[in-house]
């Protein structure tokens, strides 16, 4: 007798039931017509521009490093510790300046996240099929919306979050190697590639260091039993990311993007942190009034947070944290069918935007729709189940569901174009933002960026309109007063105003140069070359190896017959 062969062990992974393998054709299909509804929502944005206002020139048309791809200009990158970009990430740098030797448009850099985006639409669709166990309604949904969500927006079109779809490419590509090392019997191949593809990750951004606690899901969604094995796995993705996590705080810390703006409380942080939790998942499902910056809601004075009270805004954030994670574990108590599935997700979600819901605060921003790019694949995992859930186990839940289902895709591909436009300019986008915290100063910085770019475009009353908003809300901020002195002189031939403006400067800064020349110039143009040479004389002693400056104190001596 032949000895009886042993069968292979199959790899127990989600304890659901497995659906059967759906065809090739039609998961290609699937497949297909999401990365369609996706490259179409996304389109127009292939017209947008770089943003003056808004780190582009740091990354790409003022960064030096984009220029050269050499062995010396790469070595270069992966040095660079000066904090231009407050960020350790040289793949993206590496890729940005690929599409730098492309031509000087914005187009190569936009289609290029584009594609990368189109890339882990994909991956999310193969990744979410495979530890679904074949269930292409989940899949499909999961993908779409992850495709199509008006939150990725941010991530997709602006140029400077290359490193966002970069990162989730190999985030997603490590997540798959690891599923599939729990499924090939804990081949060191797999894992091996999938800690490779770890650090790929977190050379494009230091955001996928929470990959560990996201392959712990994995095991705990995979059914595996704790072990020291299953904690072992993890030792050399922890390495990974505290020796290249701290080589990213080292440069975030040379550019300043660690410096808290205030030192707030504890319990205003947990606050923060609770607020950010439950105000991201808000806006998954109502996303509306999105901005490229959200500020903190307590009152600004005199460029400073007023904390002595907490604002209603953070009690409902924190109320809608406890019902959410009240009704996970209502629904793990109860046993419910979907339990384990709420779980999964909402971990994922926590362990993937943990870092960034300013527990620590970074700038005066509460929160940022990039930081929902990898996070929303949990919650919609967990609304892509639900659906298929109910159409298999509830036909009229189930089709109600899938009626809101389509509504809410329609919606989210309508609101996604919309946005799009929003981030065509600076124009644009600081207008979106001052529409939605009209006449608020907390937002200067929208103000001054559009001053900014108008002034740059030649539009000078407009952006006149800007800087005097900002001078009526921030009336010390010199570098504000020095453009309103600029524009009245220069550009409207309005001396009494320019003088009006430059004195405002001097008095707030009697050593800002920028003043002092301008109420030389204004002053000599008025005629009153006393005044002038005054000024010019002061300008010379901060600026003493400027020879304009003596050339106009040498004209105010004329006129003044001396």
């Amino acid at each position: 007798m032949k000895p009886k062969q042993k069968q292979k062990e199959k790899p127990k992974q989600t304890g659901q039931k497995t659906a059967p393998e759906v065809p090739f054709n039609k998961l290609a299909m699937t497949a297909g017509a999401i990365l369609l509804v996706t490259f179409i929502v996304f389109f127009s944005s292939f017209n947008n521009e770089f943003l003056m206002t808004w780190d582009d020139q740091a990354y790409v048309t003022g960064n030096e490093l984009v220029k050269d791809l050499s062995f010396d200009g790469i070595k270069r990158i992966f040095k660079e510790d000066a904090g231009q970009y407050a960020n350790y990430h040289p793949f993206t740098i590496i890729s940005l300046a690929m599409n730098y030797h492309e031509g000087v448009t914005a187009f190569p850099y936009i289609f290029t996240n584009l594609l990368i985006h189109l890339l882990n639409t994909l991956l999310v669709f193969i990744l979410i099929y495979r530890i679904s166990a074949n269930k292409l309604i989940v899949a499909g949904l999961t993908a779409l919306w992850f495709g199509i969500h008006p939150m990725h927006v941010e991530s997709v079109t602006w140029i400077s979050e290359r490193k966002d779809v970069l990162y989730t490419f190999f985030f997603l590509l490590s997540m798959l190697a690891y599923w599939e090392y729990l499924g090939k019997k804990l081949s060191m191949k797999f894992y091996v590639a999938g800690l490779l593809l770890f650090v790929c990750s977190m050379l494009s951004k230091a955001m996928a260091a929470c990959l560990p606690l996201v392959l712990l899901l994995l095991d705990y969604w995979a059914g595996r039993k704790f072990s020291m094995r299953l904690i072992a796995e993890k030792v050399p993705y922890l390495v990974i990311a505290v020796i290249l996590g701290m080589v990213a705080i080292k440069v975030q810390a040379a550019g300043g993007a660690t410096q808290e703006a205030i030192q707030f409380p504890f319990f205003n942080k947990i606050m923060h942190a609770a607020y950010g939790f439950a105000a991201y998942i808000g806006k998954l499902f109502v996303p509306t009034h999105l901005s490229a910056f959200y500020p903190y809601p307590y009152p600004l004075v005199n460029s400073g947070w007023t904390i002595s009270s907490i604002p209603k805004e953070l009690y409902i954030g924190l109320l809608g944290t406890l019902l959410i994670g009240g009704t996970a574990f209502y629904m793990y108590r109860k046993g419910h069918p979907l339990a384990k599935t709420v779980l999964f997700g909402l971990g994922f979600y926590l362990a993937s935007i943990a870092l960034v819901l300013q527990y620590i605060p970074v700038g005066r921003t509460i929160m940022s729709d990039r930081y929902a790019y990898i996070p929303y694949i949990g919650l919609f995992f967990i609304l892509g189940s639900v659906v298929h859930h109910y159409m298999k186990h509830g036909k009229q839940m189930g089709n109600i569901l899938a009626g809101i289902a389509v509504i809410y895709t329609l919606v989210f591909g309508y609101l996604t174009m919309k946005q799009v436009k929003v981030w065509k300019n600076d124009d644009t986008l600081w207008t979106a933002t001052i529409n939605n915290y009209p006449d608020d100063n907390r937002i200067v910085l929208a103000y001054y960026n559009r001053a900014a770019y108008l002034y740059e475009q030649k539009k000078y009353d407009e952006a006149l309109s800007d800087f005097l908003v900002i001078a009526r809300h921030d009336p010390n901020n010199v570098n504000t007063l020095e453009r309103i002195g600029r524009i009245y002189g220069q550009n409207k031939n309005d001396l009494n105003n320019s003088i009006l403006y430059f004195g405002k400067a001097f008095a707030a800064n009697p050593k800002s140069t920028d003043a002092v020349r301008g109420l030389a110039t204004a002053h000599g143009m008025r005629g009153e070359y006393d005044k002038a040479l005054e000024y010019s004389l002061k300008a010379i002693e901060l600026v003493p190896n400027d020879g304009n400056l003596y050339m106009n104190a040498a004209a105010s001596y004329q006129f003044l017959g001396n």
